[in-house]
């Protein structure tokens, strides 16, 4: 059988699951397989740096295997200087000779050349060949990626607490140990995040205010799963809660899984690259449940939750239907008989069914939907059916027991997001530039580019994200000022100290504040603040006479946001 590696992307994302991730089809002329997976460092270079090198490692079975070489790539003249082999006896920073990693290091690349085509001409996702030649006559060829900034670009990070990092728009963990994304021997694992493993959002809550409604996290390179024929298991969305009634999810509450005291909607766990499909998986958190009884989803050809391809929903989140010259989804001709079609616009928006779930829009303007029955497929601009059914937005409110609640004028239309990325190794400022323009580039109004459409230009513009962590940075301070939307909870000085200490706090607008320390079992000890407060900077003092020493909690409550400090009392 042959090995399946992550290059060409089927967009039948399931919630929930990896049935149908991002995956690479290997492009094989041998029965035998060889090439199973790689690593690049570093994975992002700036476009037009001369001095930019990049080591590859190539992990290869090892076996009937006579050269291993990377291509310069015509479509892209001058984007490598020169072909360049991979070795693989210790030499030329091989570092096992004959285990099967062919490396090539600090191999000189050309970016003059690339299109910068995500984010108005600010990043992309692009890379050459690697070809693995067998001693039978046989080849195998894989892309490798990594990732390309503009000049102009600089998102400067600061550190929020050791291995903890944060620019404007995306949040950092380093992860040495492979702990937060259950990765020991990066680039391999099987990342079960925000299914088993909650770090990732639980890290940024011990920094961050529990203010926001979606949490994406990526890792700073492909991780490959080797019980899946290295294959990644991603993307993939996992819902926090659920406090929407009659969208035909039963309503919970796992938030504090995830480190959120009640506001996570959700997180999703996303392969390394521009963000493909986040548009897709987003949509997860509350779309492709409704009409269960009638058919409409989580049917036998439903891959999971996605609208029947049988029916005309149609839109970001339905499955495809197969036919034997493509995939599309299912238009009425108007003439009595369907057409399958796959129109790029119309794919990458929300249905209208979608935009109802997340209270986007009213019922009234959902169109009936139509599910076809026994339907012949022979000619896929002419398809014909046994019969057709009729659902209204009725049919399908009455089938999950009323209309929505809250109500299309009750629901929130913007909602905040904080984007993760995670690395066994320090990062790079490239990375950190990277990383914050997928994060500004996805929750933008711009249109979208390869298979990544702007949240904002997926519902129609009706609905919004707000990528902004709140953390601002001084490139000139060698300290540099953090805020979180003026919203911050200070150190307390002294920390440790003897008896008493100093808390300051900043509000960015007038609120009804709660500043209490609990000791670590969560027992309140002592309320310091609790009232209306104006914008602006506070200071309040807390005598710990009575205590003994130890560690404790201080936490500060304004609004939506939630910020925690650890006190150390040494007496």
């Amino acid at each position: 059988m042959k090995r399946i590696k992550a290059v060409t992307v089927i967009f039948l994302m399931c919630f929930g699951t990896s049935a149908f991730g991002q995956t690479e089809q290997l492009q094989n002329t041998s029965d035998e397989n060889a090439l199973l997976y790689y690593y690049i460092d570093p994975m992002v270079v700036q476009k037009g740096d001369t001095s930019a090198t990049v080591t590859i490692e190539v992990t290869t079975t090892g076996t009937n295997i006579s050269r291993v070489y990377i291509e310069e790539y015509p479509y892209y003249s001058g984007y490598f200087v020169e072909e360049t082999n991979l070795v693989d006896d210790g030499t030329n920073g091989d570092r096992v000779a004959g285990d099967g990693v062919y490396t090539a290091s600090n191999v000189p690349i050309n970016t003059n050349n690339v299109n910068l085509n995500l984010g108005f001409g600010t990043h992309t996702t692009i890379g050459p060949d690697v070809n693995v030649e067998k001693t039978d006559g046989s080849s195998e060829w894989d892309f490798l990626l990594f990732g390309v900034i503009a000049e102009d670009q600089n998102f400067p990070a600061v550190e929020l607490a050791d291995g903890l990092f944060a620019t404007q728009y995306a949040f950092f963990i380093e992860d040495p140990d492979g702990s937060v994304l259950d990765t020991e021997d990066w680039p391999l694992g099987d990342v079960r995040c925000g299914k088993e493993h909650f770090e990732a959002s639980q890290l940024l809550y011990s920094v961050l205010p529990d203010s926001f409604d979606f949490i994406i996290v990526m890792p700073a390179h492909h991780i490959f799963d080797p019980d899946r024929n290295y294959a990644e298991n991603t993307p993939y969305f996992v819902r926090a809660k659920n406090d929407i009634q009659n969208i035909g999810i039963v309503l919970f509450d796992n938030t504090s899984q995830f480190g959120s005291a009640g506001r996570l909607r959700g997180t999703i766990y996303h392969s390394w690259g521009y963000g493909s499909i986040l548009d897709h998986e987003i949509g997860h958190s509350w779309c492709a449940d409704l009409g269960e009884s009638l058919n409409l989803t989580k049917c036998a050809d439903c891959y999971g939750l996605h609208w029947n391809p049988l029916s005309d929903i149609g839109g970001q989140m339905a499955a495809f239907l197969f036919y034997s010259e493509g995939t599309g989804h299912l238009k009425d001709n108007g003439d009595g008989t369907w057409r399958i079609e796959r129109d790029p616009d119309d794919n990458r928006l929300y249905s209208n069914l979608d935009l109802y779930a997340m209270g986007l829009i009213p019922s009234s303007e959902v169109q009936p939907v139509h599910l076809l029955v026994n339907p012949d497929l022979t000619d896929p601009m002419n398809v014909t059916a046994a019969s057709v059914i009729t659902y209204t937005i009725e049919d399908i409110m009455t089938a999950e027991g009323g209309e929505r609640i809250p109500s299309y004028l009750d629901s929130p239309k913007k909602f905040n997001v904080a984007f993760i990325a995670v690395k066994n190794k320090p990062f790079t400022a490239e990375e950190y530039t990277y990383y914050s323009l997928v994060s500004k580039y996805f929750a933008s109004q711009n249109q979208g580019e390869l298979s990544l459409t702007t949240f904002y230009q997926a519902t129609g513009g009706r609905g919004t994200l707000n990528p902004d962590l709140g953390v601002v940075s001084s490139v000139e301070s060698a300290t540099p000022a953090v805020s979180v939307s003026g919203f911050y909870l200070n150190q307390n000085y002294p920390n440790p100290f003897n008896h008493a200490t100093r808390i300051t706090f900043t509000l960015p607008s007038p609120s009804h504040t709660v500043l209490k320390v609990y000791d670590l079992m969560g027992r309140e000890l002592n309320t310091l603040v609790e009232g209306y407060r104006e914008a602006g900077s506070h200071e309040v003092n807390w005598d710990a006479e009575n205590c003994s020493s130890g560690i404790y909690l201080c936490r500060l409550e304004a609004g939506s946001y939630v910020q925690t400090r650890k006190l150390i009392l040494q007496k």
